[in-house]
C-alpha cells in the first residue's frame, strides 16, 4: 500500500516539476513586464493547488479501493456452566430432580403391576378344595294359589343361602352330600277372603342336598369349573304386616306374626355351578316354595363366594 502511494506520488510530481519547469514562465519575468509576471505566478499557484487537491484525492480512492473486508459477524460468546447466574443452574437441577423422579416413580409402578400380575395369576392357579360358598340370589318370581287366595301378584326378590360340603375331606368332584341354610323372602299383593292388602313373607330353614364341582383338567384352568346342587329343605315363616286399610277379619296373609309355620313349608332348588376366578362363581337357581294355599316358583342368577 505504502509503495504504491509513493510510486504515484512520485508520478504526479514529475509531471507537476515539468510543467510548471516548462509552462510556468515565473522565473522568466525579467523578460516580462511586471504586470504579465504577476499574472504568470497567480496562474502557476492555481495550477499547484489543482494538482495537489487531485493528488490527494487520487491517494484516497486507492487507499478505500484497497482497505480489507471487514470481518462477518461472529456468534454470540457461549458461556461455561461455571458463569451461568446460579438461578439457571439451580432450576436445571431441580428440572433433572423432577426428571429422575418420575422415572423413578415409573419403573415403580411398572414394577407393582406385575407383581400384582404375577400374584393374580398365582391365586388363580392356587389349588382350591371348594369347601362351600355363601350365595346371593336375583330372582322373579310367581304365585300359584288355591281356596280363598285370589289375585296374587309376587315382585322380584333376594335370596340368601350358605352351603358346604359335609365330609370335606373328600373331593369336590365326587357326588355327595352337601348342607346349608336358606333366608327367602317373598313379597306380593292379592285377596284373601274380602280382605286385599300386601303380604311380606321371610322363610328360613335348613336344606340338605346332593351335588359336585368338577375336577380341574390343570392348574391353568383352575378358575373354571362346573357343578351342581339340587337341594331339599323345611322353612318357617315370618310374616310382616302390610295390611291395607280394611276391617282386620282375623289371622290371614295380611296381618303380622313373630314366627309360623306356613304349612307345609317345604321348599326344593336346583343350581348349576360355574366358578371363576378360583373363589367366585355365578350360579344359575330356580326353585319352589311350598306354603298354605300358595305356591312360589322362582328363577334367577346368584354370585358365589368360596371356601
Amino acid at each position: 500500500m505504502q509503495e504504491m502511494q509513493l510510486s504515484l506520488f512520485k508520478v504526479y510530481k514529475g509531471i507537476f516539476s515539468q510543467k510548471t519547469g516548462t509552462d510556468c514562465p515565473a522565473n522568466l519575468s525579467q523578460d516580462l513586464n511586471s504586470e504579465w509576471a504577476a499574472i504568470a505566478r497567480f496562474y502557476c499557484f492555481v495550477k499547484f493547488c489543482f494538482m495537489g487537491l487531485l493528488l490527494n484525492f487520487s491517494l484516497q480512492a486507492f487507499a478505500q479501493i484497497s482497505l480489507p473486508t471487514p470481518p462477518s459477524a461472529l456468534p454470540p460468546p457461549v458461556f461455561p456452566k461455571e458463569r451461568e447466574p446460579i438461578s439457571v443452574r439451580r432450576q436445571e437441577k431441580e428440572t433433572e430432580k423432577k426428571v429422575k423422579k418420575i422415572e423413578v416413580e415409573e419403573k415403580i409402578e411398572t414394577i407393582r403391576e406385575k407383581k400384582i400380575a404375577l400374584e393374580v395369576e398365582k391365586e388363580l392357579k392356587k389349588p382350591r378344595e371348594l369347601y362351600g360358598f355363601f350365595e346371593s340370589n336375583l330372582l322373579f318370581t310367581k304365585v300359584v294359589t288355591t281356596g280363598d287366595r285370589t289375585g296374587y301378584t309376587s315382585d322380584p326378590t333376594v335370596h340368601l343361602s350358605l352351603w358346604g360340603r359335609v365330609a370335606p375331606h373328600k373331593k369336590a368332584d365326587v357326588t355327595q352330600l352337601w348342607g346349608g341354610f336358606r333366608l327367602a323372602p317373598f313379597n306380593g299383593s292379592g285377596k284373601q277372603d274380602i280382605q286385599t292388602g300386601r303380604y311380606a313373607f321371610t322363610f328360613i330353614g335348613p336344606g340338605i342336598g346332593f351335588g359336585k364341582v368338577s375336577a380341574p383338567v390343570d392348574s391353568a384352568e383352575n378358575s373354571s369349573r362346573k357343578g351342581w346342587l339340587l337341594a331339599l329343605g323345611f322353612a318357617g315363616a315370618v310374616k310382616a304386616e302390610r295390611t291395607e286399610d280394611q276391617p282386620d277379619v282375623g289371622d290371614n296373609d295380611f296381618t303380622s306374626t313373630p314366627w309360623s309355620y306356613d304349612l307345609p313349608g317345604v321348599w326344593a332348588e336346583y343350581r348349576y355351578l360355574n366358578t371363576f376366578m378360583g373363589a367366585l362363581s355365578y350360579n344359575y337357581v330356580v326353585g319352589c316354595q311350598l306354603a298354605t294355599n300358595k305356591n312360589f316358583i322362582y328363577l334367577g342368577i346368584g354370585l358365589a363366594g368360596w371356601l
